[in-house]
């Protein structure tokens, strides 16, 4: 079998980690820039092309360094392969069906699901599955799971906790560079999710959690009050 298979080293193996590896922070870069695209016809494509960068290279990645190890020693290394994802499966199924979700223009933090009997909002999206949030806590379904029983994705309604918001400049002096220092400063904010921001045609668009939805009026005076003007975004 490995006469009719191309040649290949572990010396080959190392320096195509090393070439990917390189790569990866070149599109984590790339993803960044994109992300941060303020012209109106690029904004909504360029943040999905940035996602869509991140999804798809690091399972291509792990495929292109299996297929060397692999032909290394085709027989032996085959096997060890066949073994890896027999241990594995659950957790390759949790993987894919987390690539394939979160293809999706709407999978993001601060949307509802319903997955099952649990519904809440979403706060963090890992590799193998989605951190949900109730009023009786955290919850944990893996991306198969969500995949295999069904689910409805709320995208326009604003969520408990998070909140989507959309701030301009009032004052030319300051800049939005300001803001996202400064936002360490807001006592409202729960910090277990980290706020995310991204710039977009009509200023910055945030997405934060709050401690209490009470606060919302306080965090939107106090934005006011640095010279910023909030505007609470009712879909995402």
């Amino acid at each position: 079998m490995e006469d009719f298979l191309p040649q290949f080293s572990w010396n080959r193996l190392f320096a195509m980690a090393l070439a990917l590896s390189v790569l990866y922070f070149i599109v984590q870069w790339l993803a960044y820039r994109l992300k941060r695209l303020v012209l109106p016809r690029a904004v909504k494509a360029s943040k999905y092309l940035a996602r869509f960068l991140m999804v798809i290279y690091e399972p291509v990645a792990v495929v292109l360094l299996a297929g060397g190890f692999f032909l290394i020693h085709p027989i032996l290394h085959g096997l060890l392969l066949v073994l890896l994802a027999f241990v594995s499966y659950n957790h390759l199924r949790n993987y894919v069906s987390g690539r394939i979700v979160q293809l999706g223009r709407d999978w993001q933090p601060g949307s509802q699901l319903e997955a099952g009997s649990t519904k809440g909002v979403i706060t963090r999206m890992g590799r193998l599955g989605i951190y949900l949030r109730d009023n009786e806590g955290q919850h944990y379904i893996g991306y198969a799971s969500i995949l295999n029983n069904g689910y409805t994705l709320f995208t326009d309604k604003s969520s408990g906790g998070f909140h989507h918001l959309e701030i301009s400049l009032v004052d030319t002096e300051l800049n939005f560079q300001q803001l996202e220092d400064r936002f360490i400063k807001i006592p409202y904010l729960d910090w277990s999710y980290k706020p995310i921001m991204e710039n977009t045609s009509n200023g910055l668009e945030a997405r934060v959690f709050l401690k209490d939805d009470k606060q919302l009026p306080d965090m939107l005076e106090l934005l006011s009050e640095w010279g910023y003007q909030p505007k609470v975004l009712n879909k995402k």
